[in-house]
């Protein structure tokens, strides 16, 4: 129901539902204080064992922690009895358990009916329990889940102005993996509410459409993704292909990588702050600037690596793939990162290939990379392979998104308004014959020749140039990793492998329900 938990931390909803269940386990049948009432345990498990005895009726373990938990919100409740948060938590929590045991053919409301009956049977000294009571008694299970997840999204993510409760990073990208269910929720519980005059649609009511404690609809959570921290790698990165060696290089620069005049420990503070007005997170300032010093030290070299701005242009998809909607901004966040780096005393200053009259787009910007990646790496990919033999196994991934990019911009920059763009320009210089050849040829044969469909080919995906037979190292980690689909720029390292790893969310299953 959450996003992936090892990536980011707990959201405050789950962090107390596992306090929850850390608490039940420290009431014991020996223990006799109040909140752990042995007559009331009683009552529960009594409550328990009719709905299931194998699962509920062997210890007292569940009972026991939710007659501690309930003693625990109610007397919590005590601290501001107009603020029920507490008993819905704990109500969420226990119909979570509820689910969990009860069997098909019982109904969810009966047996939480039960357990909050045995519930009253706390001695009067718990003043607040009438606060804690069964809040939906005829609910169905699944439309509890409902309830439940539209309950933690707007207690972990958005308060009732709409504003999302945290500006962390981690928690509002968590957040946006709950949307999508939220929003599901939401239409379910308004269609199954249309008419219904049950308590939960009374409820439902009460807070999205009108009364005292209304919420906005679920509907969109702007948060930028937090761009992990460059990872440590104890082994170099890969170096497959040519490129990918320059940007491992720039992967591993900082200030250091910059001379002593260059001014570079004022342009890493005004950078900072530029990022920061974009909303990209992760600390890349000191790594942009290493980059960049690197990159204009190449420009004296000779070889591949003598084309370093160019090299650092396309590197720099690693920082700018942390933005959201980037389409509408990448112009513009490009000219203004440039603008600082300008700064820098440096012997060959880097400009943008690209400016914003040229009107390159975040995915023709990230086609072009793949294209201008494979004019530094073909001589090496197709060495030794002769015409019409198999391409080399290991480059058959690489060569298909190539393949798929050539085709994007070959149709962009065969007449129309694109035509006399700069990089349809350079990319007529790395295809001469662009307009009469609307297919990349390699002189090797594909194993399954690419059918590069629009999304495909403005995927934002990206992979390791070599497509691995086995466990291999992607740049960035020195961890063996189960193949993954990815571009031919996956070598850049930094945040390409925390790109998968930050939107990889779970999605709450469809409960299908039968009226």
């Amino acid at each position: 129901m959450t996003p992936d938990d090892n990536v980011m931390e707990e959201l405050p909803s789950q962090k107390i539902y596992n306090e929850f269940e850390e608490r039940g386990k420290s009431c014991r049948s020996s223990r006799t204080g109040t909140e752990c009432n042995p007559q009331v345990i009683g009552k529960v498990k009594g409550a328990l064992e009719v709905w299931n005895s194998s699962a509920w009726g062997k210890d007292e373990k569940v009972a026991s922690a939710i007659v501690r938990n309930y003693y625990y919100v109610c007397m919590m409740n005590g601290n501001n009895p107009s603020d029920n948060t507490p008993c819905q938590l704990f109500y969420y929590w226990l119909g979570e358990k509820v689910r969990g045991g009860k069997k098909p053919a019982q109904s969810f409301g009966v047996v939480m009916n039960s357990i909050y009956t045995a519930l009253k049977e706390f001695p009067p000294m718990i003043k607040y329990k009438g606060k804690c009571k069964n809040l939906y008694p005829k609910i169905s299970d699944a439309l509890f889940e409902y309830r439940k997840t539209l309950f933690d999204y707007h207690y972990d993510c958005k308060d009732e102005q709409g504003r999302p409760r945290s500006k962390e990073p981690s928690s509002c990208q968590k957040c946006k993996g709950l949307l999508q269910a939220a929003k599901d929720a939401y239409d379910e519980l308004e269609e199954w509410c249309r008419t219904g005059g049950e308590e939960y649609c009374t409820g439902f009511r009460a807070n999205y459409k009108g009364g005292t404690t209304q919420y906005p609809k679920p509907e969109k959570l702007e948060c930028t993704p937090e761009a992990l921290p460059k990872p440590t790698r104890p082994e170099k990165c890969k170096k497959d292909v040519p490129s990918q060696e320059v940007y491992c290089q720039f992967d591993d620069a900082d200030e250091h990588s910059c001379d002593a005049n260059s001014g570079a420990a004022g342009v890493i503070s005004t950078l900072k702050h530029k990022l920061e007005q974009y909303n990209i997170s992760g600390s890349y300032e000191n790594n942009i600037v290493g980059a960049y010093c690197k990159a204009s030290k190449m420009e004296k070299g000779s070889g591949s690596n003598s084309d370093g701005c160019n090299f650092f242009y396309y590197w720099l998809e690693n920082v700018m793939r942390t933005v959201n909607e980037l389409d509408k901004k990448f112009g513009t966040y490009m000219e203004g990162i440039y603008e600082k780096l300008e700064q820098l005393r440096v012997d060959k200053r880097c400009t943008n290939l690209y400016e914003r009259k040229n009107n390159i787009s975040w995915k023709i910007f990230k086609q072009m990379k793949r294209l201008f990646d494979y004019q530094k790496d073909k001589s090496t990919i197709l060495s030794g392979v002769g015409e019409g033999d198999p391409c080399p196994v290991q480059y058959q991934t690489y060569l298909k998104n190539v393949k798929c990019a050539y085709q994007t911009i070959q149709k962009k920059c065969t007449g129309g308004e694109n035509s006399g763009r700069e990089w349809c320009t350079q990319f007529g210089k790395w295809h001469a014959n662009y307009k009469n050849e609307t297919e990349l040829k390699f002189g090797c044969v594909l194993n399954n020749p690419a059918q590069c469909t629009q999304e495909e080919s403005s995927s934002e995906s990206h992979e390791s140039v070599v497509q691995p037979n086995s466990a291999t190292y992607p740049v960035g980690t020195s961890t063996p990793t189960a193949p993954i689909i990815s571009s031919a720029v996956a070598g850049v390292g930094l945040p390409t492998i925390v790109a998968f790893l930050l939107y990889k969310v779970s999605k709450i299953t469809t409960i299908i329900i039968t009226r």
